[in-house]
C-alpha cells in the first residue's frame, strides 16, 4: 500500500509514539503479553479490513476511470456539437442576412413603385395615352407595354413575399444552431462538473482509507516492538531457572512457552486464514538437545559451533526451544527448507506482528529473540 503521510499525520504519529513510550514500563512490569497480543489480533483484522477496503476502492477507482473515459468522450462529442452548432449558427447568421438584404431590395422597389404609381396612377395614364394615339397599332403595343409592367410589379410582390418567408426561416435556423451550440456548452460544463466531482469524492475517500491503515500499521509496529521488549525480560527469567519447569502448553500440536501461547495461536490463525498451513517442533528438553546435536554430525556436543553441524544445530543450554520459546515450522508436513518457501515469505512478512523472528540461516527456525 502507498504511503502518503502529510504533515498532519506525522504531527499525530509523533504524539502517539510518545505515549506509547510512556506505556511501555507499565505493560512490560505487568507482563501483559496476552493483552499485547489480543491487541494485535485486533489491529491485523482492522488492517485486513482496510487493505479489503482499499483493494475495493483500487477496483472502483479503475472503474471510474472507465467511466471517466466513457463520459470524456461524451464531452468531446458534446464539444464536437457545440463546434458544430457554431458553425451552422454562423452559416445561418450569414444566410438570414443575405436574405435580410434581399428583403430591403425588394421593399426599396415596393417603395419606388408605390410612389411612382401615386404620381402617375398606371390607368390614368393608360386612358389619356389611348385617347392621344393616331393609330390602333399604337394603342395595341402600348396595351402590351402596360400588361409588361403590372407583371413585373406583380412579380416585384411576390418575390418579396417568398423573401420574408425564406427571411423567416433562416432566421428560425440561425435560432435553433444558437440554441444547440447553447445546449452542448451546458451538456460539456455538466459533464465535466459531474466528472471532477467524482473524482474528489473517491480520492478523498481513498486518502481516509489510506491514513486509517497507516495510523492502524504504525500501532501495530509499535506492539511488536513491544512484544519483541517483554520477550527480552522473559527470556532473562526463564534462563535463570536453568530450564527446569518449563510451564509449557500445546497450541496445534505445538508445546511452547505458557506466555508465548496466545502469540503463537494468533500466528498460526492467520497463516490459516492466507491459506498457509503451518506445523513444526516446539520445546525439548537438554537431553533431546544433545541428542539432536549428536544426530546431526556436530563435531562436538558442548563447544562445536552450530554452523559445523550438518544440520546447524544450538548448544545445549543455549537453545531457544529448551524454553519453549522457538519453533522449528513446517509447511503442509515437510520442514520449511528454502527463503523461497510460500511459508517462509508469509513468516517474513508476518511473524514480527506476533513477536517471533527469524534465525536466518535456518529458514524453519523462529523464535522471540531470533536465535
Amino acid at each position: 500500500m502507498p504511503l502518503f503521510v502529510n504533515r498532519r499525520r506525522r504531527r499525530w504519529m509523533s504524539l502517539a509514539v510518545v505515549a506509547w513510550l510512556a506505556l511501555l514500563p507499565s505493560v512490560a512490569a505487568a507482563d501483559q503479553r496476552d493483552d499485547l497480543i489480543e491487541r494485535q489480533r485486533a489491529l491485523i483484522a482492522e488492517l485486513d479490513v482496510l487493505e479489503a477496503s482499499d483493494a475495493e476502492l483500487t477496483e472502483a477507482i479503475a472503474l471510474l476511470d472507465v467511466y471517466v473515459g466513457l463520459q470524456q468522450a461524451t464531452v468531446t462529442a458534446a464539444q464536437d456539437t457545440l463546434a458544430q452548432a457554431l458553425v451552422d449558427e454562423q452559416r445561418a447568421r450569414a444566410a438570414e442576412e443575405v436574405q435580410r438584404q434581399l428583403v430591403a431590395d425588394l421593399e426599396e422597389q415596393m417603395k419606388d413603385m408605390a410612389i411612382a404609381a401615386y404620381v402617375a396612377p398606371p390607368q390614368a395614364d393608360e386612358m389619356q395615352t389611348m385617347l392621344s394615339v393616331d393609330a390602333p397599332g399604337d394603342a395595341a403595343s402600348l396595351g402590351v407595354y402596360l400588361d409588361v409592367q403590372n407583371g413585373r410589379d406583380t412579380d416585384v410582390v411576390r418575390r418579396l413575399r417568398i423573401a420574408r418567408e425564406q427571411l423567416g426561416d433562416e432566421r428560425r435556423v440561425a435560432e435553433n444552431a444558437a440554441r444547440r451550440a447553447e445546449d452542448a456548452h451546458e451538456d460539456a460544463v455538466e459533464h465535466l462538473a459531474g466528472l471532477a466531482s467524482a473524482r474528489e469524492q473517491q480520492a478523498a475517500l481513498h486518502e481516509e482509507v489510506i491514513a486509517r491503515a497507516e495510523a492502524a500499521a504504525f500501532e501495530s509496529d509499535l506492539v511488536s516492538l513491544e512484544l519483541a521488549r517483554t520477550s527480552l525480560a522473559m527470556i532473562e527469567r526463564a534462563q535463570a531457572g536453568g530450564g527446569r519447569s518449563v510451564p509449557l502448553v500445546s497450541v496445534n500440536g505445538i508445546r511452547v512457552h505458557r506466555s508465548v501461547a496466545a502469540q503463537v495461536e494468533a500466528l498460526l490463525a492467520a497463516a490459516v486464514a492466507a491459506d498457509i498451513l503451518l506445523g513444526g517442533g516446539g520445546y525439548r528438553d537438554n537431553s533431546a538437545q544433545i541428542h539432536l546435536r549428536t544426530a546431526n554430525g556436530c563435531p562436538d556436543v558442548w563447544e562445536a559451533s552450530p554452523s559445523l553441524c550438518w544440520v546447524p544445530t544450538a548448544i545445549p543450554g543455549t537453545s531457544m526451544h529448551e524454553l519453549g520459546l522457538a519453533i522449528d515450522f513446517t509447511y503442509r508436513g515437510a520442514t520449511i527448507g528454502s527463503h523461497g518457501s510460500p511459508a517462509f515469505r508469509w513468516l517474513a512478512d508476518n511473524a514480527h506482528k506476533y513477536g517471533f523472528y527469524n534465525l536466518p540461516s535456518e529458514p524453519w527456525h523462529w523464535s522471540v529473540n531470533g536465535n
